[in-house]
């Protein structure tokens, strides 16, 4: 459990910092550019997690699915 709150925060930071950096880089308000950021930041990861726990799972490099066409045909 603990590790899961630190982790939490780590995220919140990381969401804080990347927001306050493109504020900086945009000449904007860094208070107005982070709030959002990290309010909003965990709510879309907890939206995007049922997506992602529906993507196929591969256990080993073999189960991979690779492209079998190519748009230019092998000549030779």
């Amino acid at each position: 459990m603990f590790r899961l709150l630190i982790t939490f925060v780590a995220g919140l930071i990381a969401l804080g910092l990347a927001g306050a950096l493109s504020a900086r880089i945009g000449g904007s308000h860094v208070g107005r550019a982070v709030l959002p950021v990290v309010i909003r930041g965990p709510d879309e990861y907890r939206q995007a997690v049922p997506v992602v726990r529906c993507w196929p799972q591969a256990s080993t490099l073999d189960e991979i699915p690779t492209l079998t066409t190519s748009l230019v045909p092998v000549t030779g």
